[in-house]
């Protein structure tokens, strides 16, 4: 009765304490039938192997949440650059500025739509790495992200000019002119507060 199911038996038997390893996982996927591979994958997830879950998972989604939860940074960041290289061969990639928008120089990696599944993961990363100190990487998910107000908490705690300068970029360039404005202030360039006011019609302020 077992037969057609093999494969799975063998699964679960790995996960005996002490007794489990990723080859064994990765002989047992091999054997096992289409229908059953998806079982196959989340059984070592389900009993808390999630490194093991990782090596085996062919789900970009998966992969990421458990890279998160294992605390794999880098690889979460990967499997994001990939996802955003993906969006921008089918076409999805961030709009355009538009007619009158500053144009944000190009960068390495595309970064992700507003309000789309790809920014909110950045996030979700870039705080993760914020509150474990990697102050470099939350940086390069705030710049992916879009996360215009993190960056003006990093570079204003950090007096990073350099990061200043390009955030007041972005931020016009995602018409985020409360956070361009705080930025020119802080760099001290007023006659740019004023023209950014005047731009924006806001000159009472």
């Amino acid at each position: 009765m077992l037969t057609g199911h093999l494969p799975i038996h063998h699964m679960m038997t790995g996960h005996l304490p002490g007794h489990f390893h990723t080859s064994h996982a990765d002989r047992s996927f091999t054997h096992t039938s289409h229908d059953d591979r998806s079982f196959t994958r989340t059984s070592p997830y389900i009993l808390g192997y999630y490194e093991e879950s990782l090596a085996v998972s062919t789900d970009p989604n998966h992969q990421f949440e458990l890279a998160l939860k294992l605390e794999m940074f880098e690889t979460a960041y990967e499997l994001l650059t990939a996802a955003a290289l993906k969006m921008v061969s089918r076409g999805d990639s961030k709009p355009q500025p538009q007619e009158g928008d500053v144009e944000e120089e190009a960068t390495v990696a595309p970064g992700a739509a507003p309000g789309s599944d790809l920014q909110l993961k950045y996030k979700r990363l870039g705080d993760l790495a914020l509150q474990k100190g990697n102050i470099s990487l939350f940086e390069q998910c705030a710049e992916r992200g879009d996360d215009t107000n993190g960056l003006l908490l990093l570079y204003s705690c950090t007096g990073d000019a350099a990061g200043l300068d390009r955030l007041v970029k972005l931020a016009k360039s995602q018409r985020r002119f409360n956070v361009a404005f705080l930025a020119l202030l802080l760099l001290k360039r007023v006659e740019e507060c004023i023209d950014l006011l005047i731009e924006c019609d806001r000159i009472p302020e």
